[in-house]
């Protein structure tokens, strides 16, 4: 048994390389375990890399919505490609993209809704990653130049991700078999200077504020605009990227006359809320008053 993890409802499940007779038929390489009895855990992974090789499960854990996530050098669950990484959601197994290509998979760990692997492989599909890589439900992403051997354990704290293993460089640094990544990589929230609008119609004017936001890890955003407190006024989306390049978000206001406070909120959902502040100011022209 190479690795163990615990499901959301108590389970334990145990990864390696063996087979274990259980009182609902044989489980190979990966078992759960109820408090009574074990059981498979659907159909086996099979297949593997490499000559003479035979399928084995190095890295198992939970993600947030308690399906289990497994690693190793396996390609197959049942007639599925999954490549050497594959989700259980408590009925049937899933590929996870492309998966690792040709090399194995040996660590895995959850930071919020993002999933990390390392392990043997310098590819998940046609992305080079470099033995570190980064899904977060949809795609993969490469994460700075990755290391330059193998990475064998990963864990996660709330400043940041630790891995482990054989490599000496990290992101091109030199990282004696553990470095960190990470830390709490705020994300970038910049806007305008404080806004003026003059010769305003006297029910106020319709007025475009933009933002421009950026992560350093490429991660999905969430972007709320406050004007004058109370409830937001939108909320708007900003899905993950795999580089660090600004973009600019927009939000259309009609803004009554006088002087108004615009807060924008930006988070990951791990590094907790940048926030960025500014007024706007709407003027109407000045009314001329017959004296006479």
């Amino acid at each position: 048994v190479h690795t163990l993890a615990v499901g959301h409802n108590g389970d334990v499940f145990a990864g390696g390389q063996f087979v274990m007779e259980t009182p609902s038929g044989f489980a190979t390489n990966l078992a759960r375990w109820n408090g009574t009895n074990w059981s498979p855990v659907g159909v086996t992974l099979t297949g593997c890399g490499g000559f003479a090789c035979s399928p084995e499960i190095f890295a198992l854990t939970v993600a947030p919505n308690g399906d289990l996530i497994a690693g190793g050098n396996f390609t197959q669950a049942g007639p599925l490609a999954v490549n050497y990484v594959a989700r259980w959601d408590g009925t049937n197994w899933s590929a996870l993209g492309a998966g690792a290509s040709f090399q194995n998979v040996k660590a895995l760990a959850y930071r919020g809704n993002d999933l990390y692997m390392g392990g043997d492989f310098t590819q998940v599909g046609s992305l080079t990653v470099n033995r570190f890589a980064r899904w977060n439900g949809t795609n993969w992403f490469s994460i700075s130049n990755g290391m330059n051997s193998a990475v064998a354990a990963l864990a996660v704290t709330p400043n940041g991700i630790y891995a482990g293993g054989e490599f000496s460089t990290a992101g091109g640094q030199t990282a004696n078999r553990i470095a960190k990544w990470g830390g709490r990589e705020l994300p970038t929230l910049n806007g305008p200077s404080p806004i003026t609008v003059a010769n305003s119609p006297a029910i106020g004017t319709l007025v475009p504020v933009t933002v421009s936001v950026s992560h350093p890890c490429g991660s999905a955003m969430t972007l709320t605009w406050n004007v004058d407190g109370g409830a937001a006024e939108e909320v708007s989306s900003v899905p993950a990227i795999s580089n660090a390049s600004p973009q600019s978000i927009s939000f259309t206001n009609l803004y009554a006359p006088g002087v108004h406070t615009l807060v924008v909120t930006l988070d990951d959902g791990v590094s907790g809320p940048v926030i960025f502040s500014t007024t706007v100011t709407v003027l109407t022209p000045a009314r001329l008053v017959d004296s006479r």
